[in-house]
């Protein structure tokens, strides 16, 4: 069955990129306090929404992707086999992290393979001359990844170099292919959706399939080649979903844990498939989002990779409406500049994006 597509106008557009940015940042902050525990159930906002590292991560990839479309602009319109350009992207994202690793406000329960490999590029910047360097040894499929891929696509740019950089800033903490395969099927994911492509929810697998096949292609006879056999690790799990997709929505749908289908969700694919599990079975967002925060498991990030993808799909408006909130106003006020100034970048094109002072985090 073909993925139903249609137009998404400029307005509408706006309050998806709205909507992904706020959606990941809510998540994030209602999963925060009751990650690995089993804590009594989140029902709602109550008081002020602090983020941690998966909406501070986010945003130090908006300061970078700034820097490289400073750069290396003239470069993003076919980047697949540039290596000098995916070498200068790493080490751009790669700045930025250390900016988030050396913050004062870095005391969020950050990852710990995202740690390790800034650590490493932090004491020996020289080492990294790929950008890859810093994570070398770390073969942790982790979700620090993932958590931080989805603004990506909002990019202004073709789905083409907005995966291609999802890998890039992949690769710069984690070694493992399961790691760069799950964020660039969901930058590739969020992309689709904000250019009209996925209308309905009961398609995210039919799109999964596509998009396996898509990155395939991609990748071959690049220096990512050696992301295929992820790519179809993905798509076999994909099937496997699908095969059982009606018994799994009613179990869903009935208070059974995401959790115990897919795994505690701290490891990159994992995270991924409590996402697009949950997103199938529940058409709220705040039914989905809330299904995923009160997990045993790394409720945080899979709340906010689910955030970002219910506020992309449905927009800000509904998102609140969901709520019964103005999420914006609820986020702890030292990141809401942040914040609001990254909705207004990743809605620029590349242009504003280069012109603009870069991001300014806490």
């Amino acid at each position: 069955m073909p993925v139903t597509e249609q137009s998404v106008n400029t307005r509408e557009r706006e309050s998806r990129i709205r909507g992904m940015v706020y959606g990941l940042a809510l998540g994030d902050a209602l999963g925060y306090p009751v990650e690995f525990e089993n804590a009594p159930a989140v029902t709602g906002i109550s008081g002020t929404l602090i983020i941690s590292d998966d909406t501070q991560m986010s945003l130090h990839n908006v300061a970078a992707l700034q820097q490289i479309v400073r750069a290396y602009g003239h470069k993003l319109r076919s980047p697949r086999l540039d290596t000098g350009f995916h070498n200068a992207a790493r080490r751009a994202f790669l700045d930025e992290y250390v900016l988030f690793g050396t913050s004062k406000h870095n005391n969020r329960a950050p990852g710990n393979a995202c740690m390790s490999s800034i650590n490493n590029y932090r004491k020996n910047p020289a080492i990294a001359l790929t950008g890859k360097e810093p994570a070398y040894g770390n073969d942790s499929k982790g979700n620090g990844t993932i958590m931080r891929s989805g603004w990506l696509g909002a990019l202004p740019f073709d789905r083409e170099t907005a995966t291609v950089l999802s890998i890039l800033q992949s690769e710069t903490t984690h070694e493992h292919m399961l790691a760069a395969v799950s964020a660039a099927f969901f930058t590739n994911l969020t992309h689709r959706i904000l250019s009209g492509q996925l209308v309905r929810r009961e398609q995210i697998f039919t799109a999964a399939t596509i998009i396996c096949g898509e990155l395939q292609n991609l990748v071959e006879g690049t220096p990512f080649a050696y992301l295929q056999p992820g790519i179809m690790l993905v798509q076999q799990a994909v099937n496997n979903i699908e095969l059982s997709w009606a018994d799994l929505i009613c179990a869903l749908q009935g208070g059974r844990n995401p959790n115990a289908f897919f795994g505690e969700g701290w490891v990159a694919e994992e995270a991924l498939f409590n996402v697009l599990g949950v997103f199938s079975a529940f058409r709220s967002p705040k039914d989905g989002i809330l299904a995923l925060v009160n997990t045993p498991g790394d409720s945080d990030t899979i709340a906010a990779i689910g955030g970002c993808l219910y506020g992309a799909f449905w927009g800000y408006e509904t998102l609140c409406t969901a709520f019964g909130r103005d999420i914006e106003q609820e986020l702890e006020p030292l990141y809401q500049p942040a914040l609001a100034e990254a909705v207004h970048l990743l809605n620029a094109g590349a242009q504003t994006l280069a012109a603009a002072d870069t991001l300014s985090i806490p």
